[in-house]
Formats: structure tokens, C-alpha cells, sequence
């Protein structure tokens, strides 16, 4: 048998869907908009990868086949702390971080800067050595 809200929960989700209706037409009527905000901010950097995923998209790729610098990737990660981002992913979207040769060096530079409170990345885990698996 399928799950059937109590009579209770069917009129709360109707007037919490009408609040928020008519919250944000009010503030449409006053000329602002609602954006949902994340304190979370993208940084790529590498663009390379040497795997072949069926669902990458790397192999359609015509540009972006670069590794940041480690002076831009410090220069973007002060930029983005100093718009208020605290949260960094380092995933990229048809990359894999450990094709850089510096990716230590980034993830350091990271742990050390005061105003990022966290960062994360998806990896396939079949670049780095022994010595950066300790590491993590």
C-alpha cells in the first residue's frame, strides 16, 4: 500500500507552497528576485584526463585541455573567499585532478588558507601514488 499524508500534512503542504507563492510574488512586486545562494564555488583544475568513461563527456571535449598554474589557482581561491565562498570542489566537469603534477600543492595551499572552511573532489583514484595516497 502507498503512503498517504495525513489530512494534517496535505494542509500544511498546500499552505507552505501558497507561502512561498506569495512570498516571492511580493518580492517580484518589489523588483527583487530570489536566487538560492550556496557558499560553494567550482575551481577546475585540470582539464585532462586519461580514462575513457562511458558517461565522460571528456572525449567530446575541444578545449580546455589545461592544467591551472598554481599562481591562478591560488589567485581564484583568494578571489572566491573574498566574495564569501568557504566551500570549494575541485571537480571538475571532464577532468581528473591528479593529472596534475601540482595537485598537492593546491590541496596545501587549501588546508592552509584561513578562510576556506572546506573543500572536496571526485576522483577516479587511479593517478595518484603511494606517497599522495598517504597523504589524503
Amino acid at each position: 500500500m502507498a503512503y498517504q499524508p495525513s489530512l494534517g500534512d496535505r494542509i500544511k503542504r498546500v499552505f507552505d507552497y501558497h507561502r512561498l507563492r506569495l512570498k516571492f510574488l511580493g518580492a517580484k512586486f518589489f523588483g527583487f528576485e530570489y536566487v538560492p545562494q550556496r557558499n560553494r564555488i567550482s575551481i577546475e583544475p585540470s582539464g585532462y584526463c586519461n580514462l575513457a568513461c562511458k558517461f565522460c563527456a571528456y572525449r567530446k571535449k575541444e578545449f580546455g585541455h589545461v592544467i591551472m598554474p598554481n599562481e591562478d589557482f591560488a589567485n581564484y581561491v583568494d578571489q572566491a573567499t573574498e566574495l564569501g565562498y568557504r566551500e570549494i570542489t575541485l571537480t571538475s566537469n571532464s577532468g581528473e585532478i591528479f593529472f596534475d603534477k601540482n595537485a598537492a600543492w593546491k590541496l596545501d595551499y587549501l588546508n592552509s588558507h584561513p578562510l576556506v572552511d572546506n573543500y572536496y573532489f571526485h576522483t577516479n583514484l587511479v593517478l595518484p601514488d603511494a606517497k599522495m595516497i598517504e597523504k589524503l
